[in-house]
Protein backbone atom coordinates (compact mmCIF):
# COMPACT_ATOMS: atom_id res chain seq x y z
CA UNK A 1 0.00 0.00 0.00
CA UNK A 2 0.98 3.75 0.15
CA UNK A 3 -0.43 6.55 2.16
CA UNK A 4 0.02 10.39 1.19
CA UNK A 5 -0.86 13.15 3.86
CA UNK A 6 -3.67 16.11 2.24
CA UNK A 7 -5.51 18.38 4.64
CA UNK A 8 -5.20 16.81 7.51
CA UNK A 9 -6.28 13.52 6.24
CA UNK A 10 -4.64 10.21 5.14
CA UNK A 11 -5.49 8.96 1.41
CA UNK A 12 -4.00 5.37 1.46
CA UNK A 13 -4.16 2.97 -2.15
CA UNK A 14 -3.97 -0.68 -1.85
CA UNK A 15 -5.19 -3.70 -3.80
CA UNK A 16 -8.28 -5.30 -2.33
CA UNK A 17 -10.34 -8.55 -2.97
CA UNK A 18 -12.91 -7.77 -0.15
CA UNK A 19 -16.73 -7.86 -0.77
CA UNK A 20 -17.24 -7.31 3.07
CA UNK A 21 -16.14 -5.10 5.81
CA UNK A 22 -15.12 -1.93 5.10
CA UNK A 23 -14.58 -2.18 1.09
CA UNK A 24 -17.54 -1.33 -0.79
CA UNK A 25 -18.53 -1.73 -4.28
CA UNK A 26 -15.98 -4.29 -5.34
CA UNK A 27 -16.20 -4.44 -8.83
CA UNK A 28 -14.20 -7.07 -9.75
CA UNK A 29 -11.64 -10.11 -9.56
CA UNK A 30 -9.11 -7.19 -7.28
CA UNK A 31 -9.51 -3.43 -7.51
CA UNK A 32 -7.31 -0.27 -6.43
CA UNK A 33 -9.38 0.96 -2.89
CA UNK A 34 -8.64 4.15 -2.17
CA UNK A 35 -9.47 5.22 1.49
CA UNK A 36 -9.26 8.44 3.15
CA UNK A 37 -8.55 8.17 7.35
CA UNK A 38 -8.96 11.10 9.20
CA UNK A 39 -6.40 11.46 12.15
CA UNK A 40 -8.53 9.04 14.55
CA UNK A 41 -8.34 6.49 11.89
CA UNK A 42 -11.57 6.20 11.32
CA UNK A 43 -12.89 6.16 7.44
CA UNK A 44 -13.88 9.14 5.50
CA UNK A 45 -14.82 7.84 2.21
CA UNK A 46 -13.65 5.10 -0.07
CA UNK A 47 -13.83 3.47 -3.32
CA UNK A 48 -12.99 0.66 -5.10
CA UNK A 49 -11.54 1.63 -8.48
CA UNK A 50 -10.97 -0.34 -12.11
CA UNK A 51 -13.03 -3.29 -13.73
CA UNK A 52 -14.10 -6.68 -14.03
CA UNK A 53 -10.69 -8.34 -13.94
CA UNK A 54 -7.82 -7.16 -11.91
CA UNK A 55 -6.06 -4.44 -10.44
CA UNK A 56 -3.14 -3.60 -8.44
CA UNK A 57 -2.13 -0.11 -6.67
CA UNK A 58 1.34 0.23 -7.15
CA UNK A 59 1.76 4.04 -6.28
CA UNK A 60 -0.12 6.53 -4.69
CA UNK A 61 1.21 10.58 -5.12
CA UNK A 62 0.07 13.76 -4.28
CA UNK A 63 1.08 17.41 -6.06
CA UNK A 64 1.42 20.32 -3.64
CA UNK A 65 -2.34 21.66 -5.33
CA UNK A 66 -3.29 18.74 -3.22
CA UNK A 67 -4.18 16.70 -6.76
CA UNK A 68 -3.90 13.09 -6.57
CA UNK A 69 -2.82 10.36 -8.55
CA UNK A 70 -2.99 6.68 -8.39
CA UNK A 71 -0.62 4.09 -10.49
CA UNK A 72 -0.84 0.29 -10.58
CA UNK A 73 -1.62 -2.35 -13.58
CA UNK A 74 -4.50 -3.50 -14.90
CA UNK A 75 -6.59 -6.92 -16.71
CA UNK A 76 -9.59 -4.84 -17.57
CA UNK A 77 -11.15 -3.27 -20.32
CA UNK A 78 -14.82 -1.93 -18.42
CA UNK A 79 -15.63 -0.63 -15.56
CA UNK A 80 -13.31 2.49 -14.45
CA UNK A 81 -10.90 1.38 -17.13
CA UNK A 82 -10.95 1.94 -20.97
CA UNK A 83 -9.00 1.93 -23.53
CA UNK A 84 -6.85 -0.76 -22.56
CA UNK A 85 -4.94 -2.09 -25.53
CA UNK A 86 -3.44 -5.77 -24.09
CA UNK A 87 -3.57 -7.79 -21.36
CA UNK A 88 -1.59 -6.52 -18.39
CA UNK A 89 -1.22 -2.55 -18.51
CA UNK A 90 0.03 0.45 -16.44
CA UNK A 91 -3.06 2.20 -15.59
CA UNK A 92 -3.03 6.38 -14.43
CA UNK A 93 -6.04 7.33 -12.30
CA UNK A 94 -6.39 11.41 -11.56
CA UNK A 95 -8.32 11.70 -8.13
CA UNK A 96 -8.42 15.49 -8.64
CA UNK A 97 -7.77 18.16 -5.77
CA UNK A 98 -9.41 15.81 -2.75
CA UNK A 99 -8.26 18.96 -0.28
CA UNK A 100 -11.84 20.62 -1.71
CA UNK A 101 -13.75 17.25 -1.76
CA UNK A 102 -12.89 15.52 1.19
CA UNK A 103 -15.75 12.90 1.79
CA UNK A 104 -17.31 13.76 -1.33
CA UNK A 105 -14.65 13.74 -4.43
CA UNK A 106 -15.79 9.61 -4.90
CA UNK A 107 -18.95 11.06 -5.08
CA UNK A 108 -18.33 12.93 -8.96
CA UNK A 109 -16.92 9.95 -10.43
CA UNK A 110 -18.44 8.86 -13.54
CA UNK A 111 -17.43 6.24 -16.07
CA UNK A 112 -19.11 6.70 -20.18
CA UNK A 113 -17.59 4.10 -21.92
CA UNK A 114 -17.43 3.36 -25.59
CA UNK A 115 -17.00 7.24 -26.03
CA UNK A 116 -17.58 8.03 -28.88
CA UNK A 117 -20.24 5.15 -29.10
CA UNK A 118 -22.73 4.15 -32.33
CA UNK A 119 -25.92 3.13 -30.39
CA UNK A 120 -25.08 2.17 -26.68
CA UNK A 121 -23.03 3.69 -24.15
CA UNK A 122 -22.24 2.24 -20.40
CA UNK A 123 -22.24 4.29 -17.32
CA UNK A 124 -20.49 2.97 -13.95
CA UNK A 125 -21.20 5.12 -11.24
CA UNK A 126 -19.36 5.91 -7.77
CA UNK A 127 -20.81 3.41 -5.39
CA UNK A 128 -23.30 5.92 -3.22
CA UNK A 129 -25.13 7.04 -6.81
CA UNK A 130 -27.34 3.96 -6.84
CA UNK A 131 -30.41 5.96 -7.59
CA UNK A 132 -29.85 8.57 -10.32
CA UNK A 133 -31.69 10.35 -13.48
CA UNK A 134 -29.83 10.47 -16.66
CA UNK A 135 -30.29 13.16 -19.41
CA UNK A 136 -28.74 13.74 -22.88
CA UNK A 137 -29.03 17.27 -24.19
CA UNK A 138 -28.07 18.74 -27.64
CA UNK A 139 -25.51 21.50 -27.70
CA UNK A 140 -28.21 24.10 -27.78
CA UNK A 141 -29.50 22.31 -24.17
CA UNK A 142 -32.48 20.76 -25.35
CA UNK A 143 -33.15 17.71 -23.62
CA UNK A 144 -33.34 14.50 -26.31
CA UNK A 145 -33.62 12.09 -23.52
CA UNK A 146 -34.35 11.50 -19.85
CA UNK A 147 -34.52 8.27 -18.07
CA UNK A 148 -34.43 6.87 -14.48
CA UNK A 149 -31.41 4.28 -13.22
CA UNK A 150 -30.21 2.43 -10.55
CA UNK A 151 -27.23 0.55 -9.81
CA UNK A 152 -23.77 1.45 -10.33
CA UNK A 153 -23.77 0.07 -13.55
CA UNK A 154 -26.13 0.25 -16.74
CA UNK A 155 -26.60 0.99 -20.29
CA UNK A 156 -28.05 3.80 -22.27
CA UNK A 157 -29.39 3.18 -25.57
CA UNK A 158 -28.70 6.42 -27.51
CA UNK A 159 -29.48 4.12 -31.24
CA UNK A 160 -32.22 6.75 -31.98
CA UNK A 161 -29.85 9.83 -31.52
CA UNK A 162 -28.31 11.18 -34.99
CA UNK A 163 -24.44 11.40 -35.28
CA UNK A 164 -23.36 14.50 -33.01
CA UNK A 165 -21.68 16.19 -29.57
CA UNK A 166 -24.07 16.11 -26.54
CA UNK A 167 -24.03 16.66 -22.96
CA UNK A 168 -25.10 13.16 -21.13
CA UNK A 169 -25.96 14.64 -17.05
CA UNK A 170 -26.43 12.19 -14.18
CA UNK A 171 -28.22 13.36 -11.86
CA UNK A 172 -28.78 12.46 -7.90
CA UNK A 173 -31.20 13.90 -5.59
CA UNK A 174 -27.93 15.80 -4.17
CA UNK A 175 -26.07 16.20 -7.26
CA UNK A 176 -25.04 16.07 -10.43
CA UNK A 177 -22.01 15.15 -13.06
CA UNK A 178 -21.86 16.60 -16.65
CA UNK A 179 -19.63 14.45 -19.48
CA UNK A 180 -19.64 15.47 -23.55
CA UNK A 181 -20.98 11.91 -25.17
CA UNK A 182 -19.85 11.60 -29.02
CA UNK A 183 -22.59 9.56 -31.17
CA UNK A 184 -20.54 8.48 -34.11
CA UNK A 185 -21.16 5.72 -36.96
Amino acid sequence: YNSVEVAGHYIVAASAESVDGDVTGPIGDQDMWVVDLDTAGAIVWQLSLGGSSYEEANALVATSDSTCFITGITFSNDGYVSGSHGVHETWLALLGDISTEVGGFADRIVSIHPNPTADQVWLTLAPDWSAVRVSIADVQGRTLMDRSASGTGFAVDVSSLPEATYLLTVHATDRSFTRRLVVAR
